[in-house]
């Protein structure tokens, strides 16, 4: 019987949790309030190595200054501008740095955003939002990425 009733709640769990958002908020603990967290946007763009780069498909959270450092001397490796990207310095001993990667793509067009970041009592949620080219695209290969900062943390980062 208590099987039974195990296998309906999981159901009705599953079926109320239909996009990633939702599944997101439903494996919380629902006292569990998140507010919009305040970033700032370091660096943004597409890198143009052809994945010559080495960094793969990717989320990554920054804790330390080698770390930030070891990123971009990779990001930089095969592009022609030293540090185009970088937008800003960034203090590591005040801020938490969270950068993105998609794949390397065969065409331009692509983008990818960190639509929004959202602080609860234990965890931080990123949101990110990838797009795709709409129509005619530049033959090249390209490799979005998006970069942000936000204030130091050490609360577990969840990607959707």
């Amino acid at each position: 019987m208590w099987k039974l009733m195990g296998l309906i709640l999981g159901f009705f769990l599953v079926v109320s949790c239909a996009d990633s958002k939702k599944a997101l908020e439903c494996s919380e603990a629902d006292d569990q309030k998140t507010e919009t967290m305040l970033f700032e946007v370091v660096a943004n763009g597409i890198l143009s190595g052809a994945g010559e780069e080495g960094i793969e498909e990717s989320n990554v959270v920054i804790q330390s200054q080698e770390a930030w450092d070891r990123l971009l001397f990779k990001m930089d490796a095969v592009n022609t501008e030293s540090n185009f990207f970088v937008k800003k310095a960034v203090d590591l001993t005040e801020s938490t740095v969270i950068a993105c990667f998609d794949q390397v793509q065969s065409s331009g067009g692509y983008s990818l955003k960190i639509a929004d970041v959202q602080e609860g009592e234990n965890q931080i949620q990123v949101a990110i939002k990838k797009t795709s080219p709409n129509g005619i695209a530049t033959s090249v290969m390209t490799q979005p990425y998006y970069i942000i900062i936000i204030p130091k943390t050490s609360k577990e980062i969840i990607f959707y």
